[in-house]
Parts: structure tokens; C-alpha cells; sequence
């Protein structure tokens, strides 16, 4: 023997760069959780934007319920994907924090945008398959990997 202890890397030096999409992934999701809360408190100039200029109280309610529907179902995605990063499910699938951090990133910027610039109720639905939808599939993904078929990324 060379009396050399074990090259092999620890899980720490392994994860590399790969640490730091932990806590953007965080950070993302939650700012992403805060833009969608907004939305609720604007939610009236962003009905209005969408409706024609006489409209009457009922186009206003199914207006307003389909952006009501929108918002709770992104605030449930994201508590989802919140309790599956903080009970470390999807914590070290690389693949999923890639993805989570891009979206919810690009969500966080398109909310701003939404909320400033005051877009259509609709445009809400729009996003919706990219900024909710895509990252809480990858959550679910992680969660039947991890209790489903026994995979363990660490």
C-alpha cells in the first residue's frame, strides 16, 4: 500500500456548484409565492384590463373567478414544491432544482412585469403551464422517485 488515504470525493466536494441551486431554488420559489400573493391585492385592475369597456357584473365575477383560480392553484403548486424542497424530497435531484430555479426565476420576472405594467386577467393562464405547472410536475416526479421507486440522489 502507498499508505494514500482514499481519493474518492465527499458528497460536498462531489455537489460542486450544484450546493448553490439549493438556496436559489429557495429564494426563487419563495419571491415567485410573494409575486403570486401580490396578484391578489391587484387582482381588480388586472379583471378590469381584460374586460371591454361596457362590460357588466357578470362577465366581472367569471373574470374574476378565473383569475382567482389561476392564483390558487399557483399558490398550491408552490406550497406543494415549498414542502417537498424543505422536507428534502427533491433537495438533491439536480435535474429538479435546475428546472425549478429557471422557471420560478423567469416567474418571478414575468410577475413583476405583470403586476407593473397591469396585464390581462387571462395572460395569468398563460403562464401558468410554465411557471406552476412544469416545476410542480418535477416536484411530483421527485416525490413518486423518492417514495415510489426507492431512489435516493444522495
Amino acid at each position: 500500500t502507498s499508505g494514500c488515504r482514499d481519493q474518492t470525493p465527499t458528497t460536498a466536494a462531489r455537489m460542486g456548484s450544484k450546493g448553490g441551486l439549493i438556496p436559489v431554488r429557495f429564494l426563487v420559489t419563495l419571491g415567485q409565492m410573494l409575486g403570486i400573493i401580490f396578484l391578489l391585492y391587484s387582482k381588480g385592475d388586472h379583471v378590469r384590463a381584460a374586460l371591454p369597456f361596457d362590460y357588466d357584473k357578470e362577465e366581472y365575477k367569471d373574470a374574476e373567478r378565473s383569475f382567482e383560480a389561476a392564483i390558487g392553484l399557483s399558490i398550491a403548486f408552490l406550497i406543494v414544491e415549498l414542502i417537498g424542497l424543505l422536507a428534502g424530497v427533491s433537495l438533491f435531484f439536480t435535474a429538479v432544482a435546475f428546472v425549478d430555479s429557471l422557471l420560478h426565476g423567469l416567474g418571478c420576472v414575468l410577475l413583476v412585469m405583470f403586476i407593473t405594467n397591469e396585464w390581462r386577467s387571462e395572460t395569468l393562464w398563460i403562464l401558468f403551464p410554465f411557471i406552476s405547472l412544469v416545476p410542480f410536475v418535477c416536484e411530483v416526479w421527485a416525490f413518486v422517485a423518492v417514495f415510489g421507486l426507492q431512489v435516493m440522489p444522495y
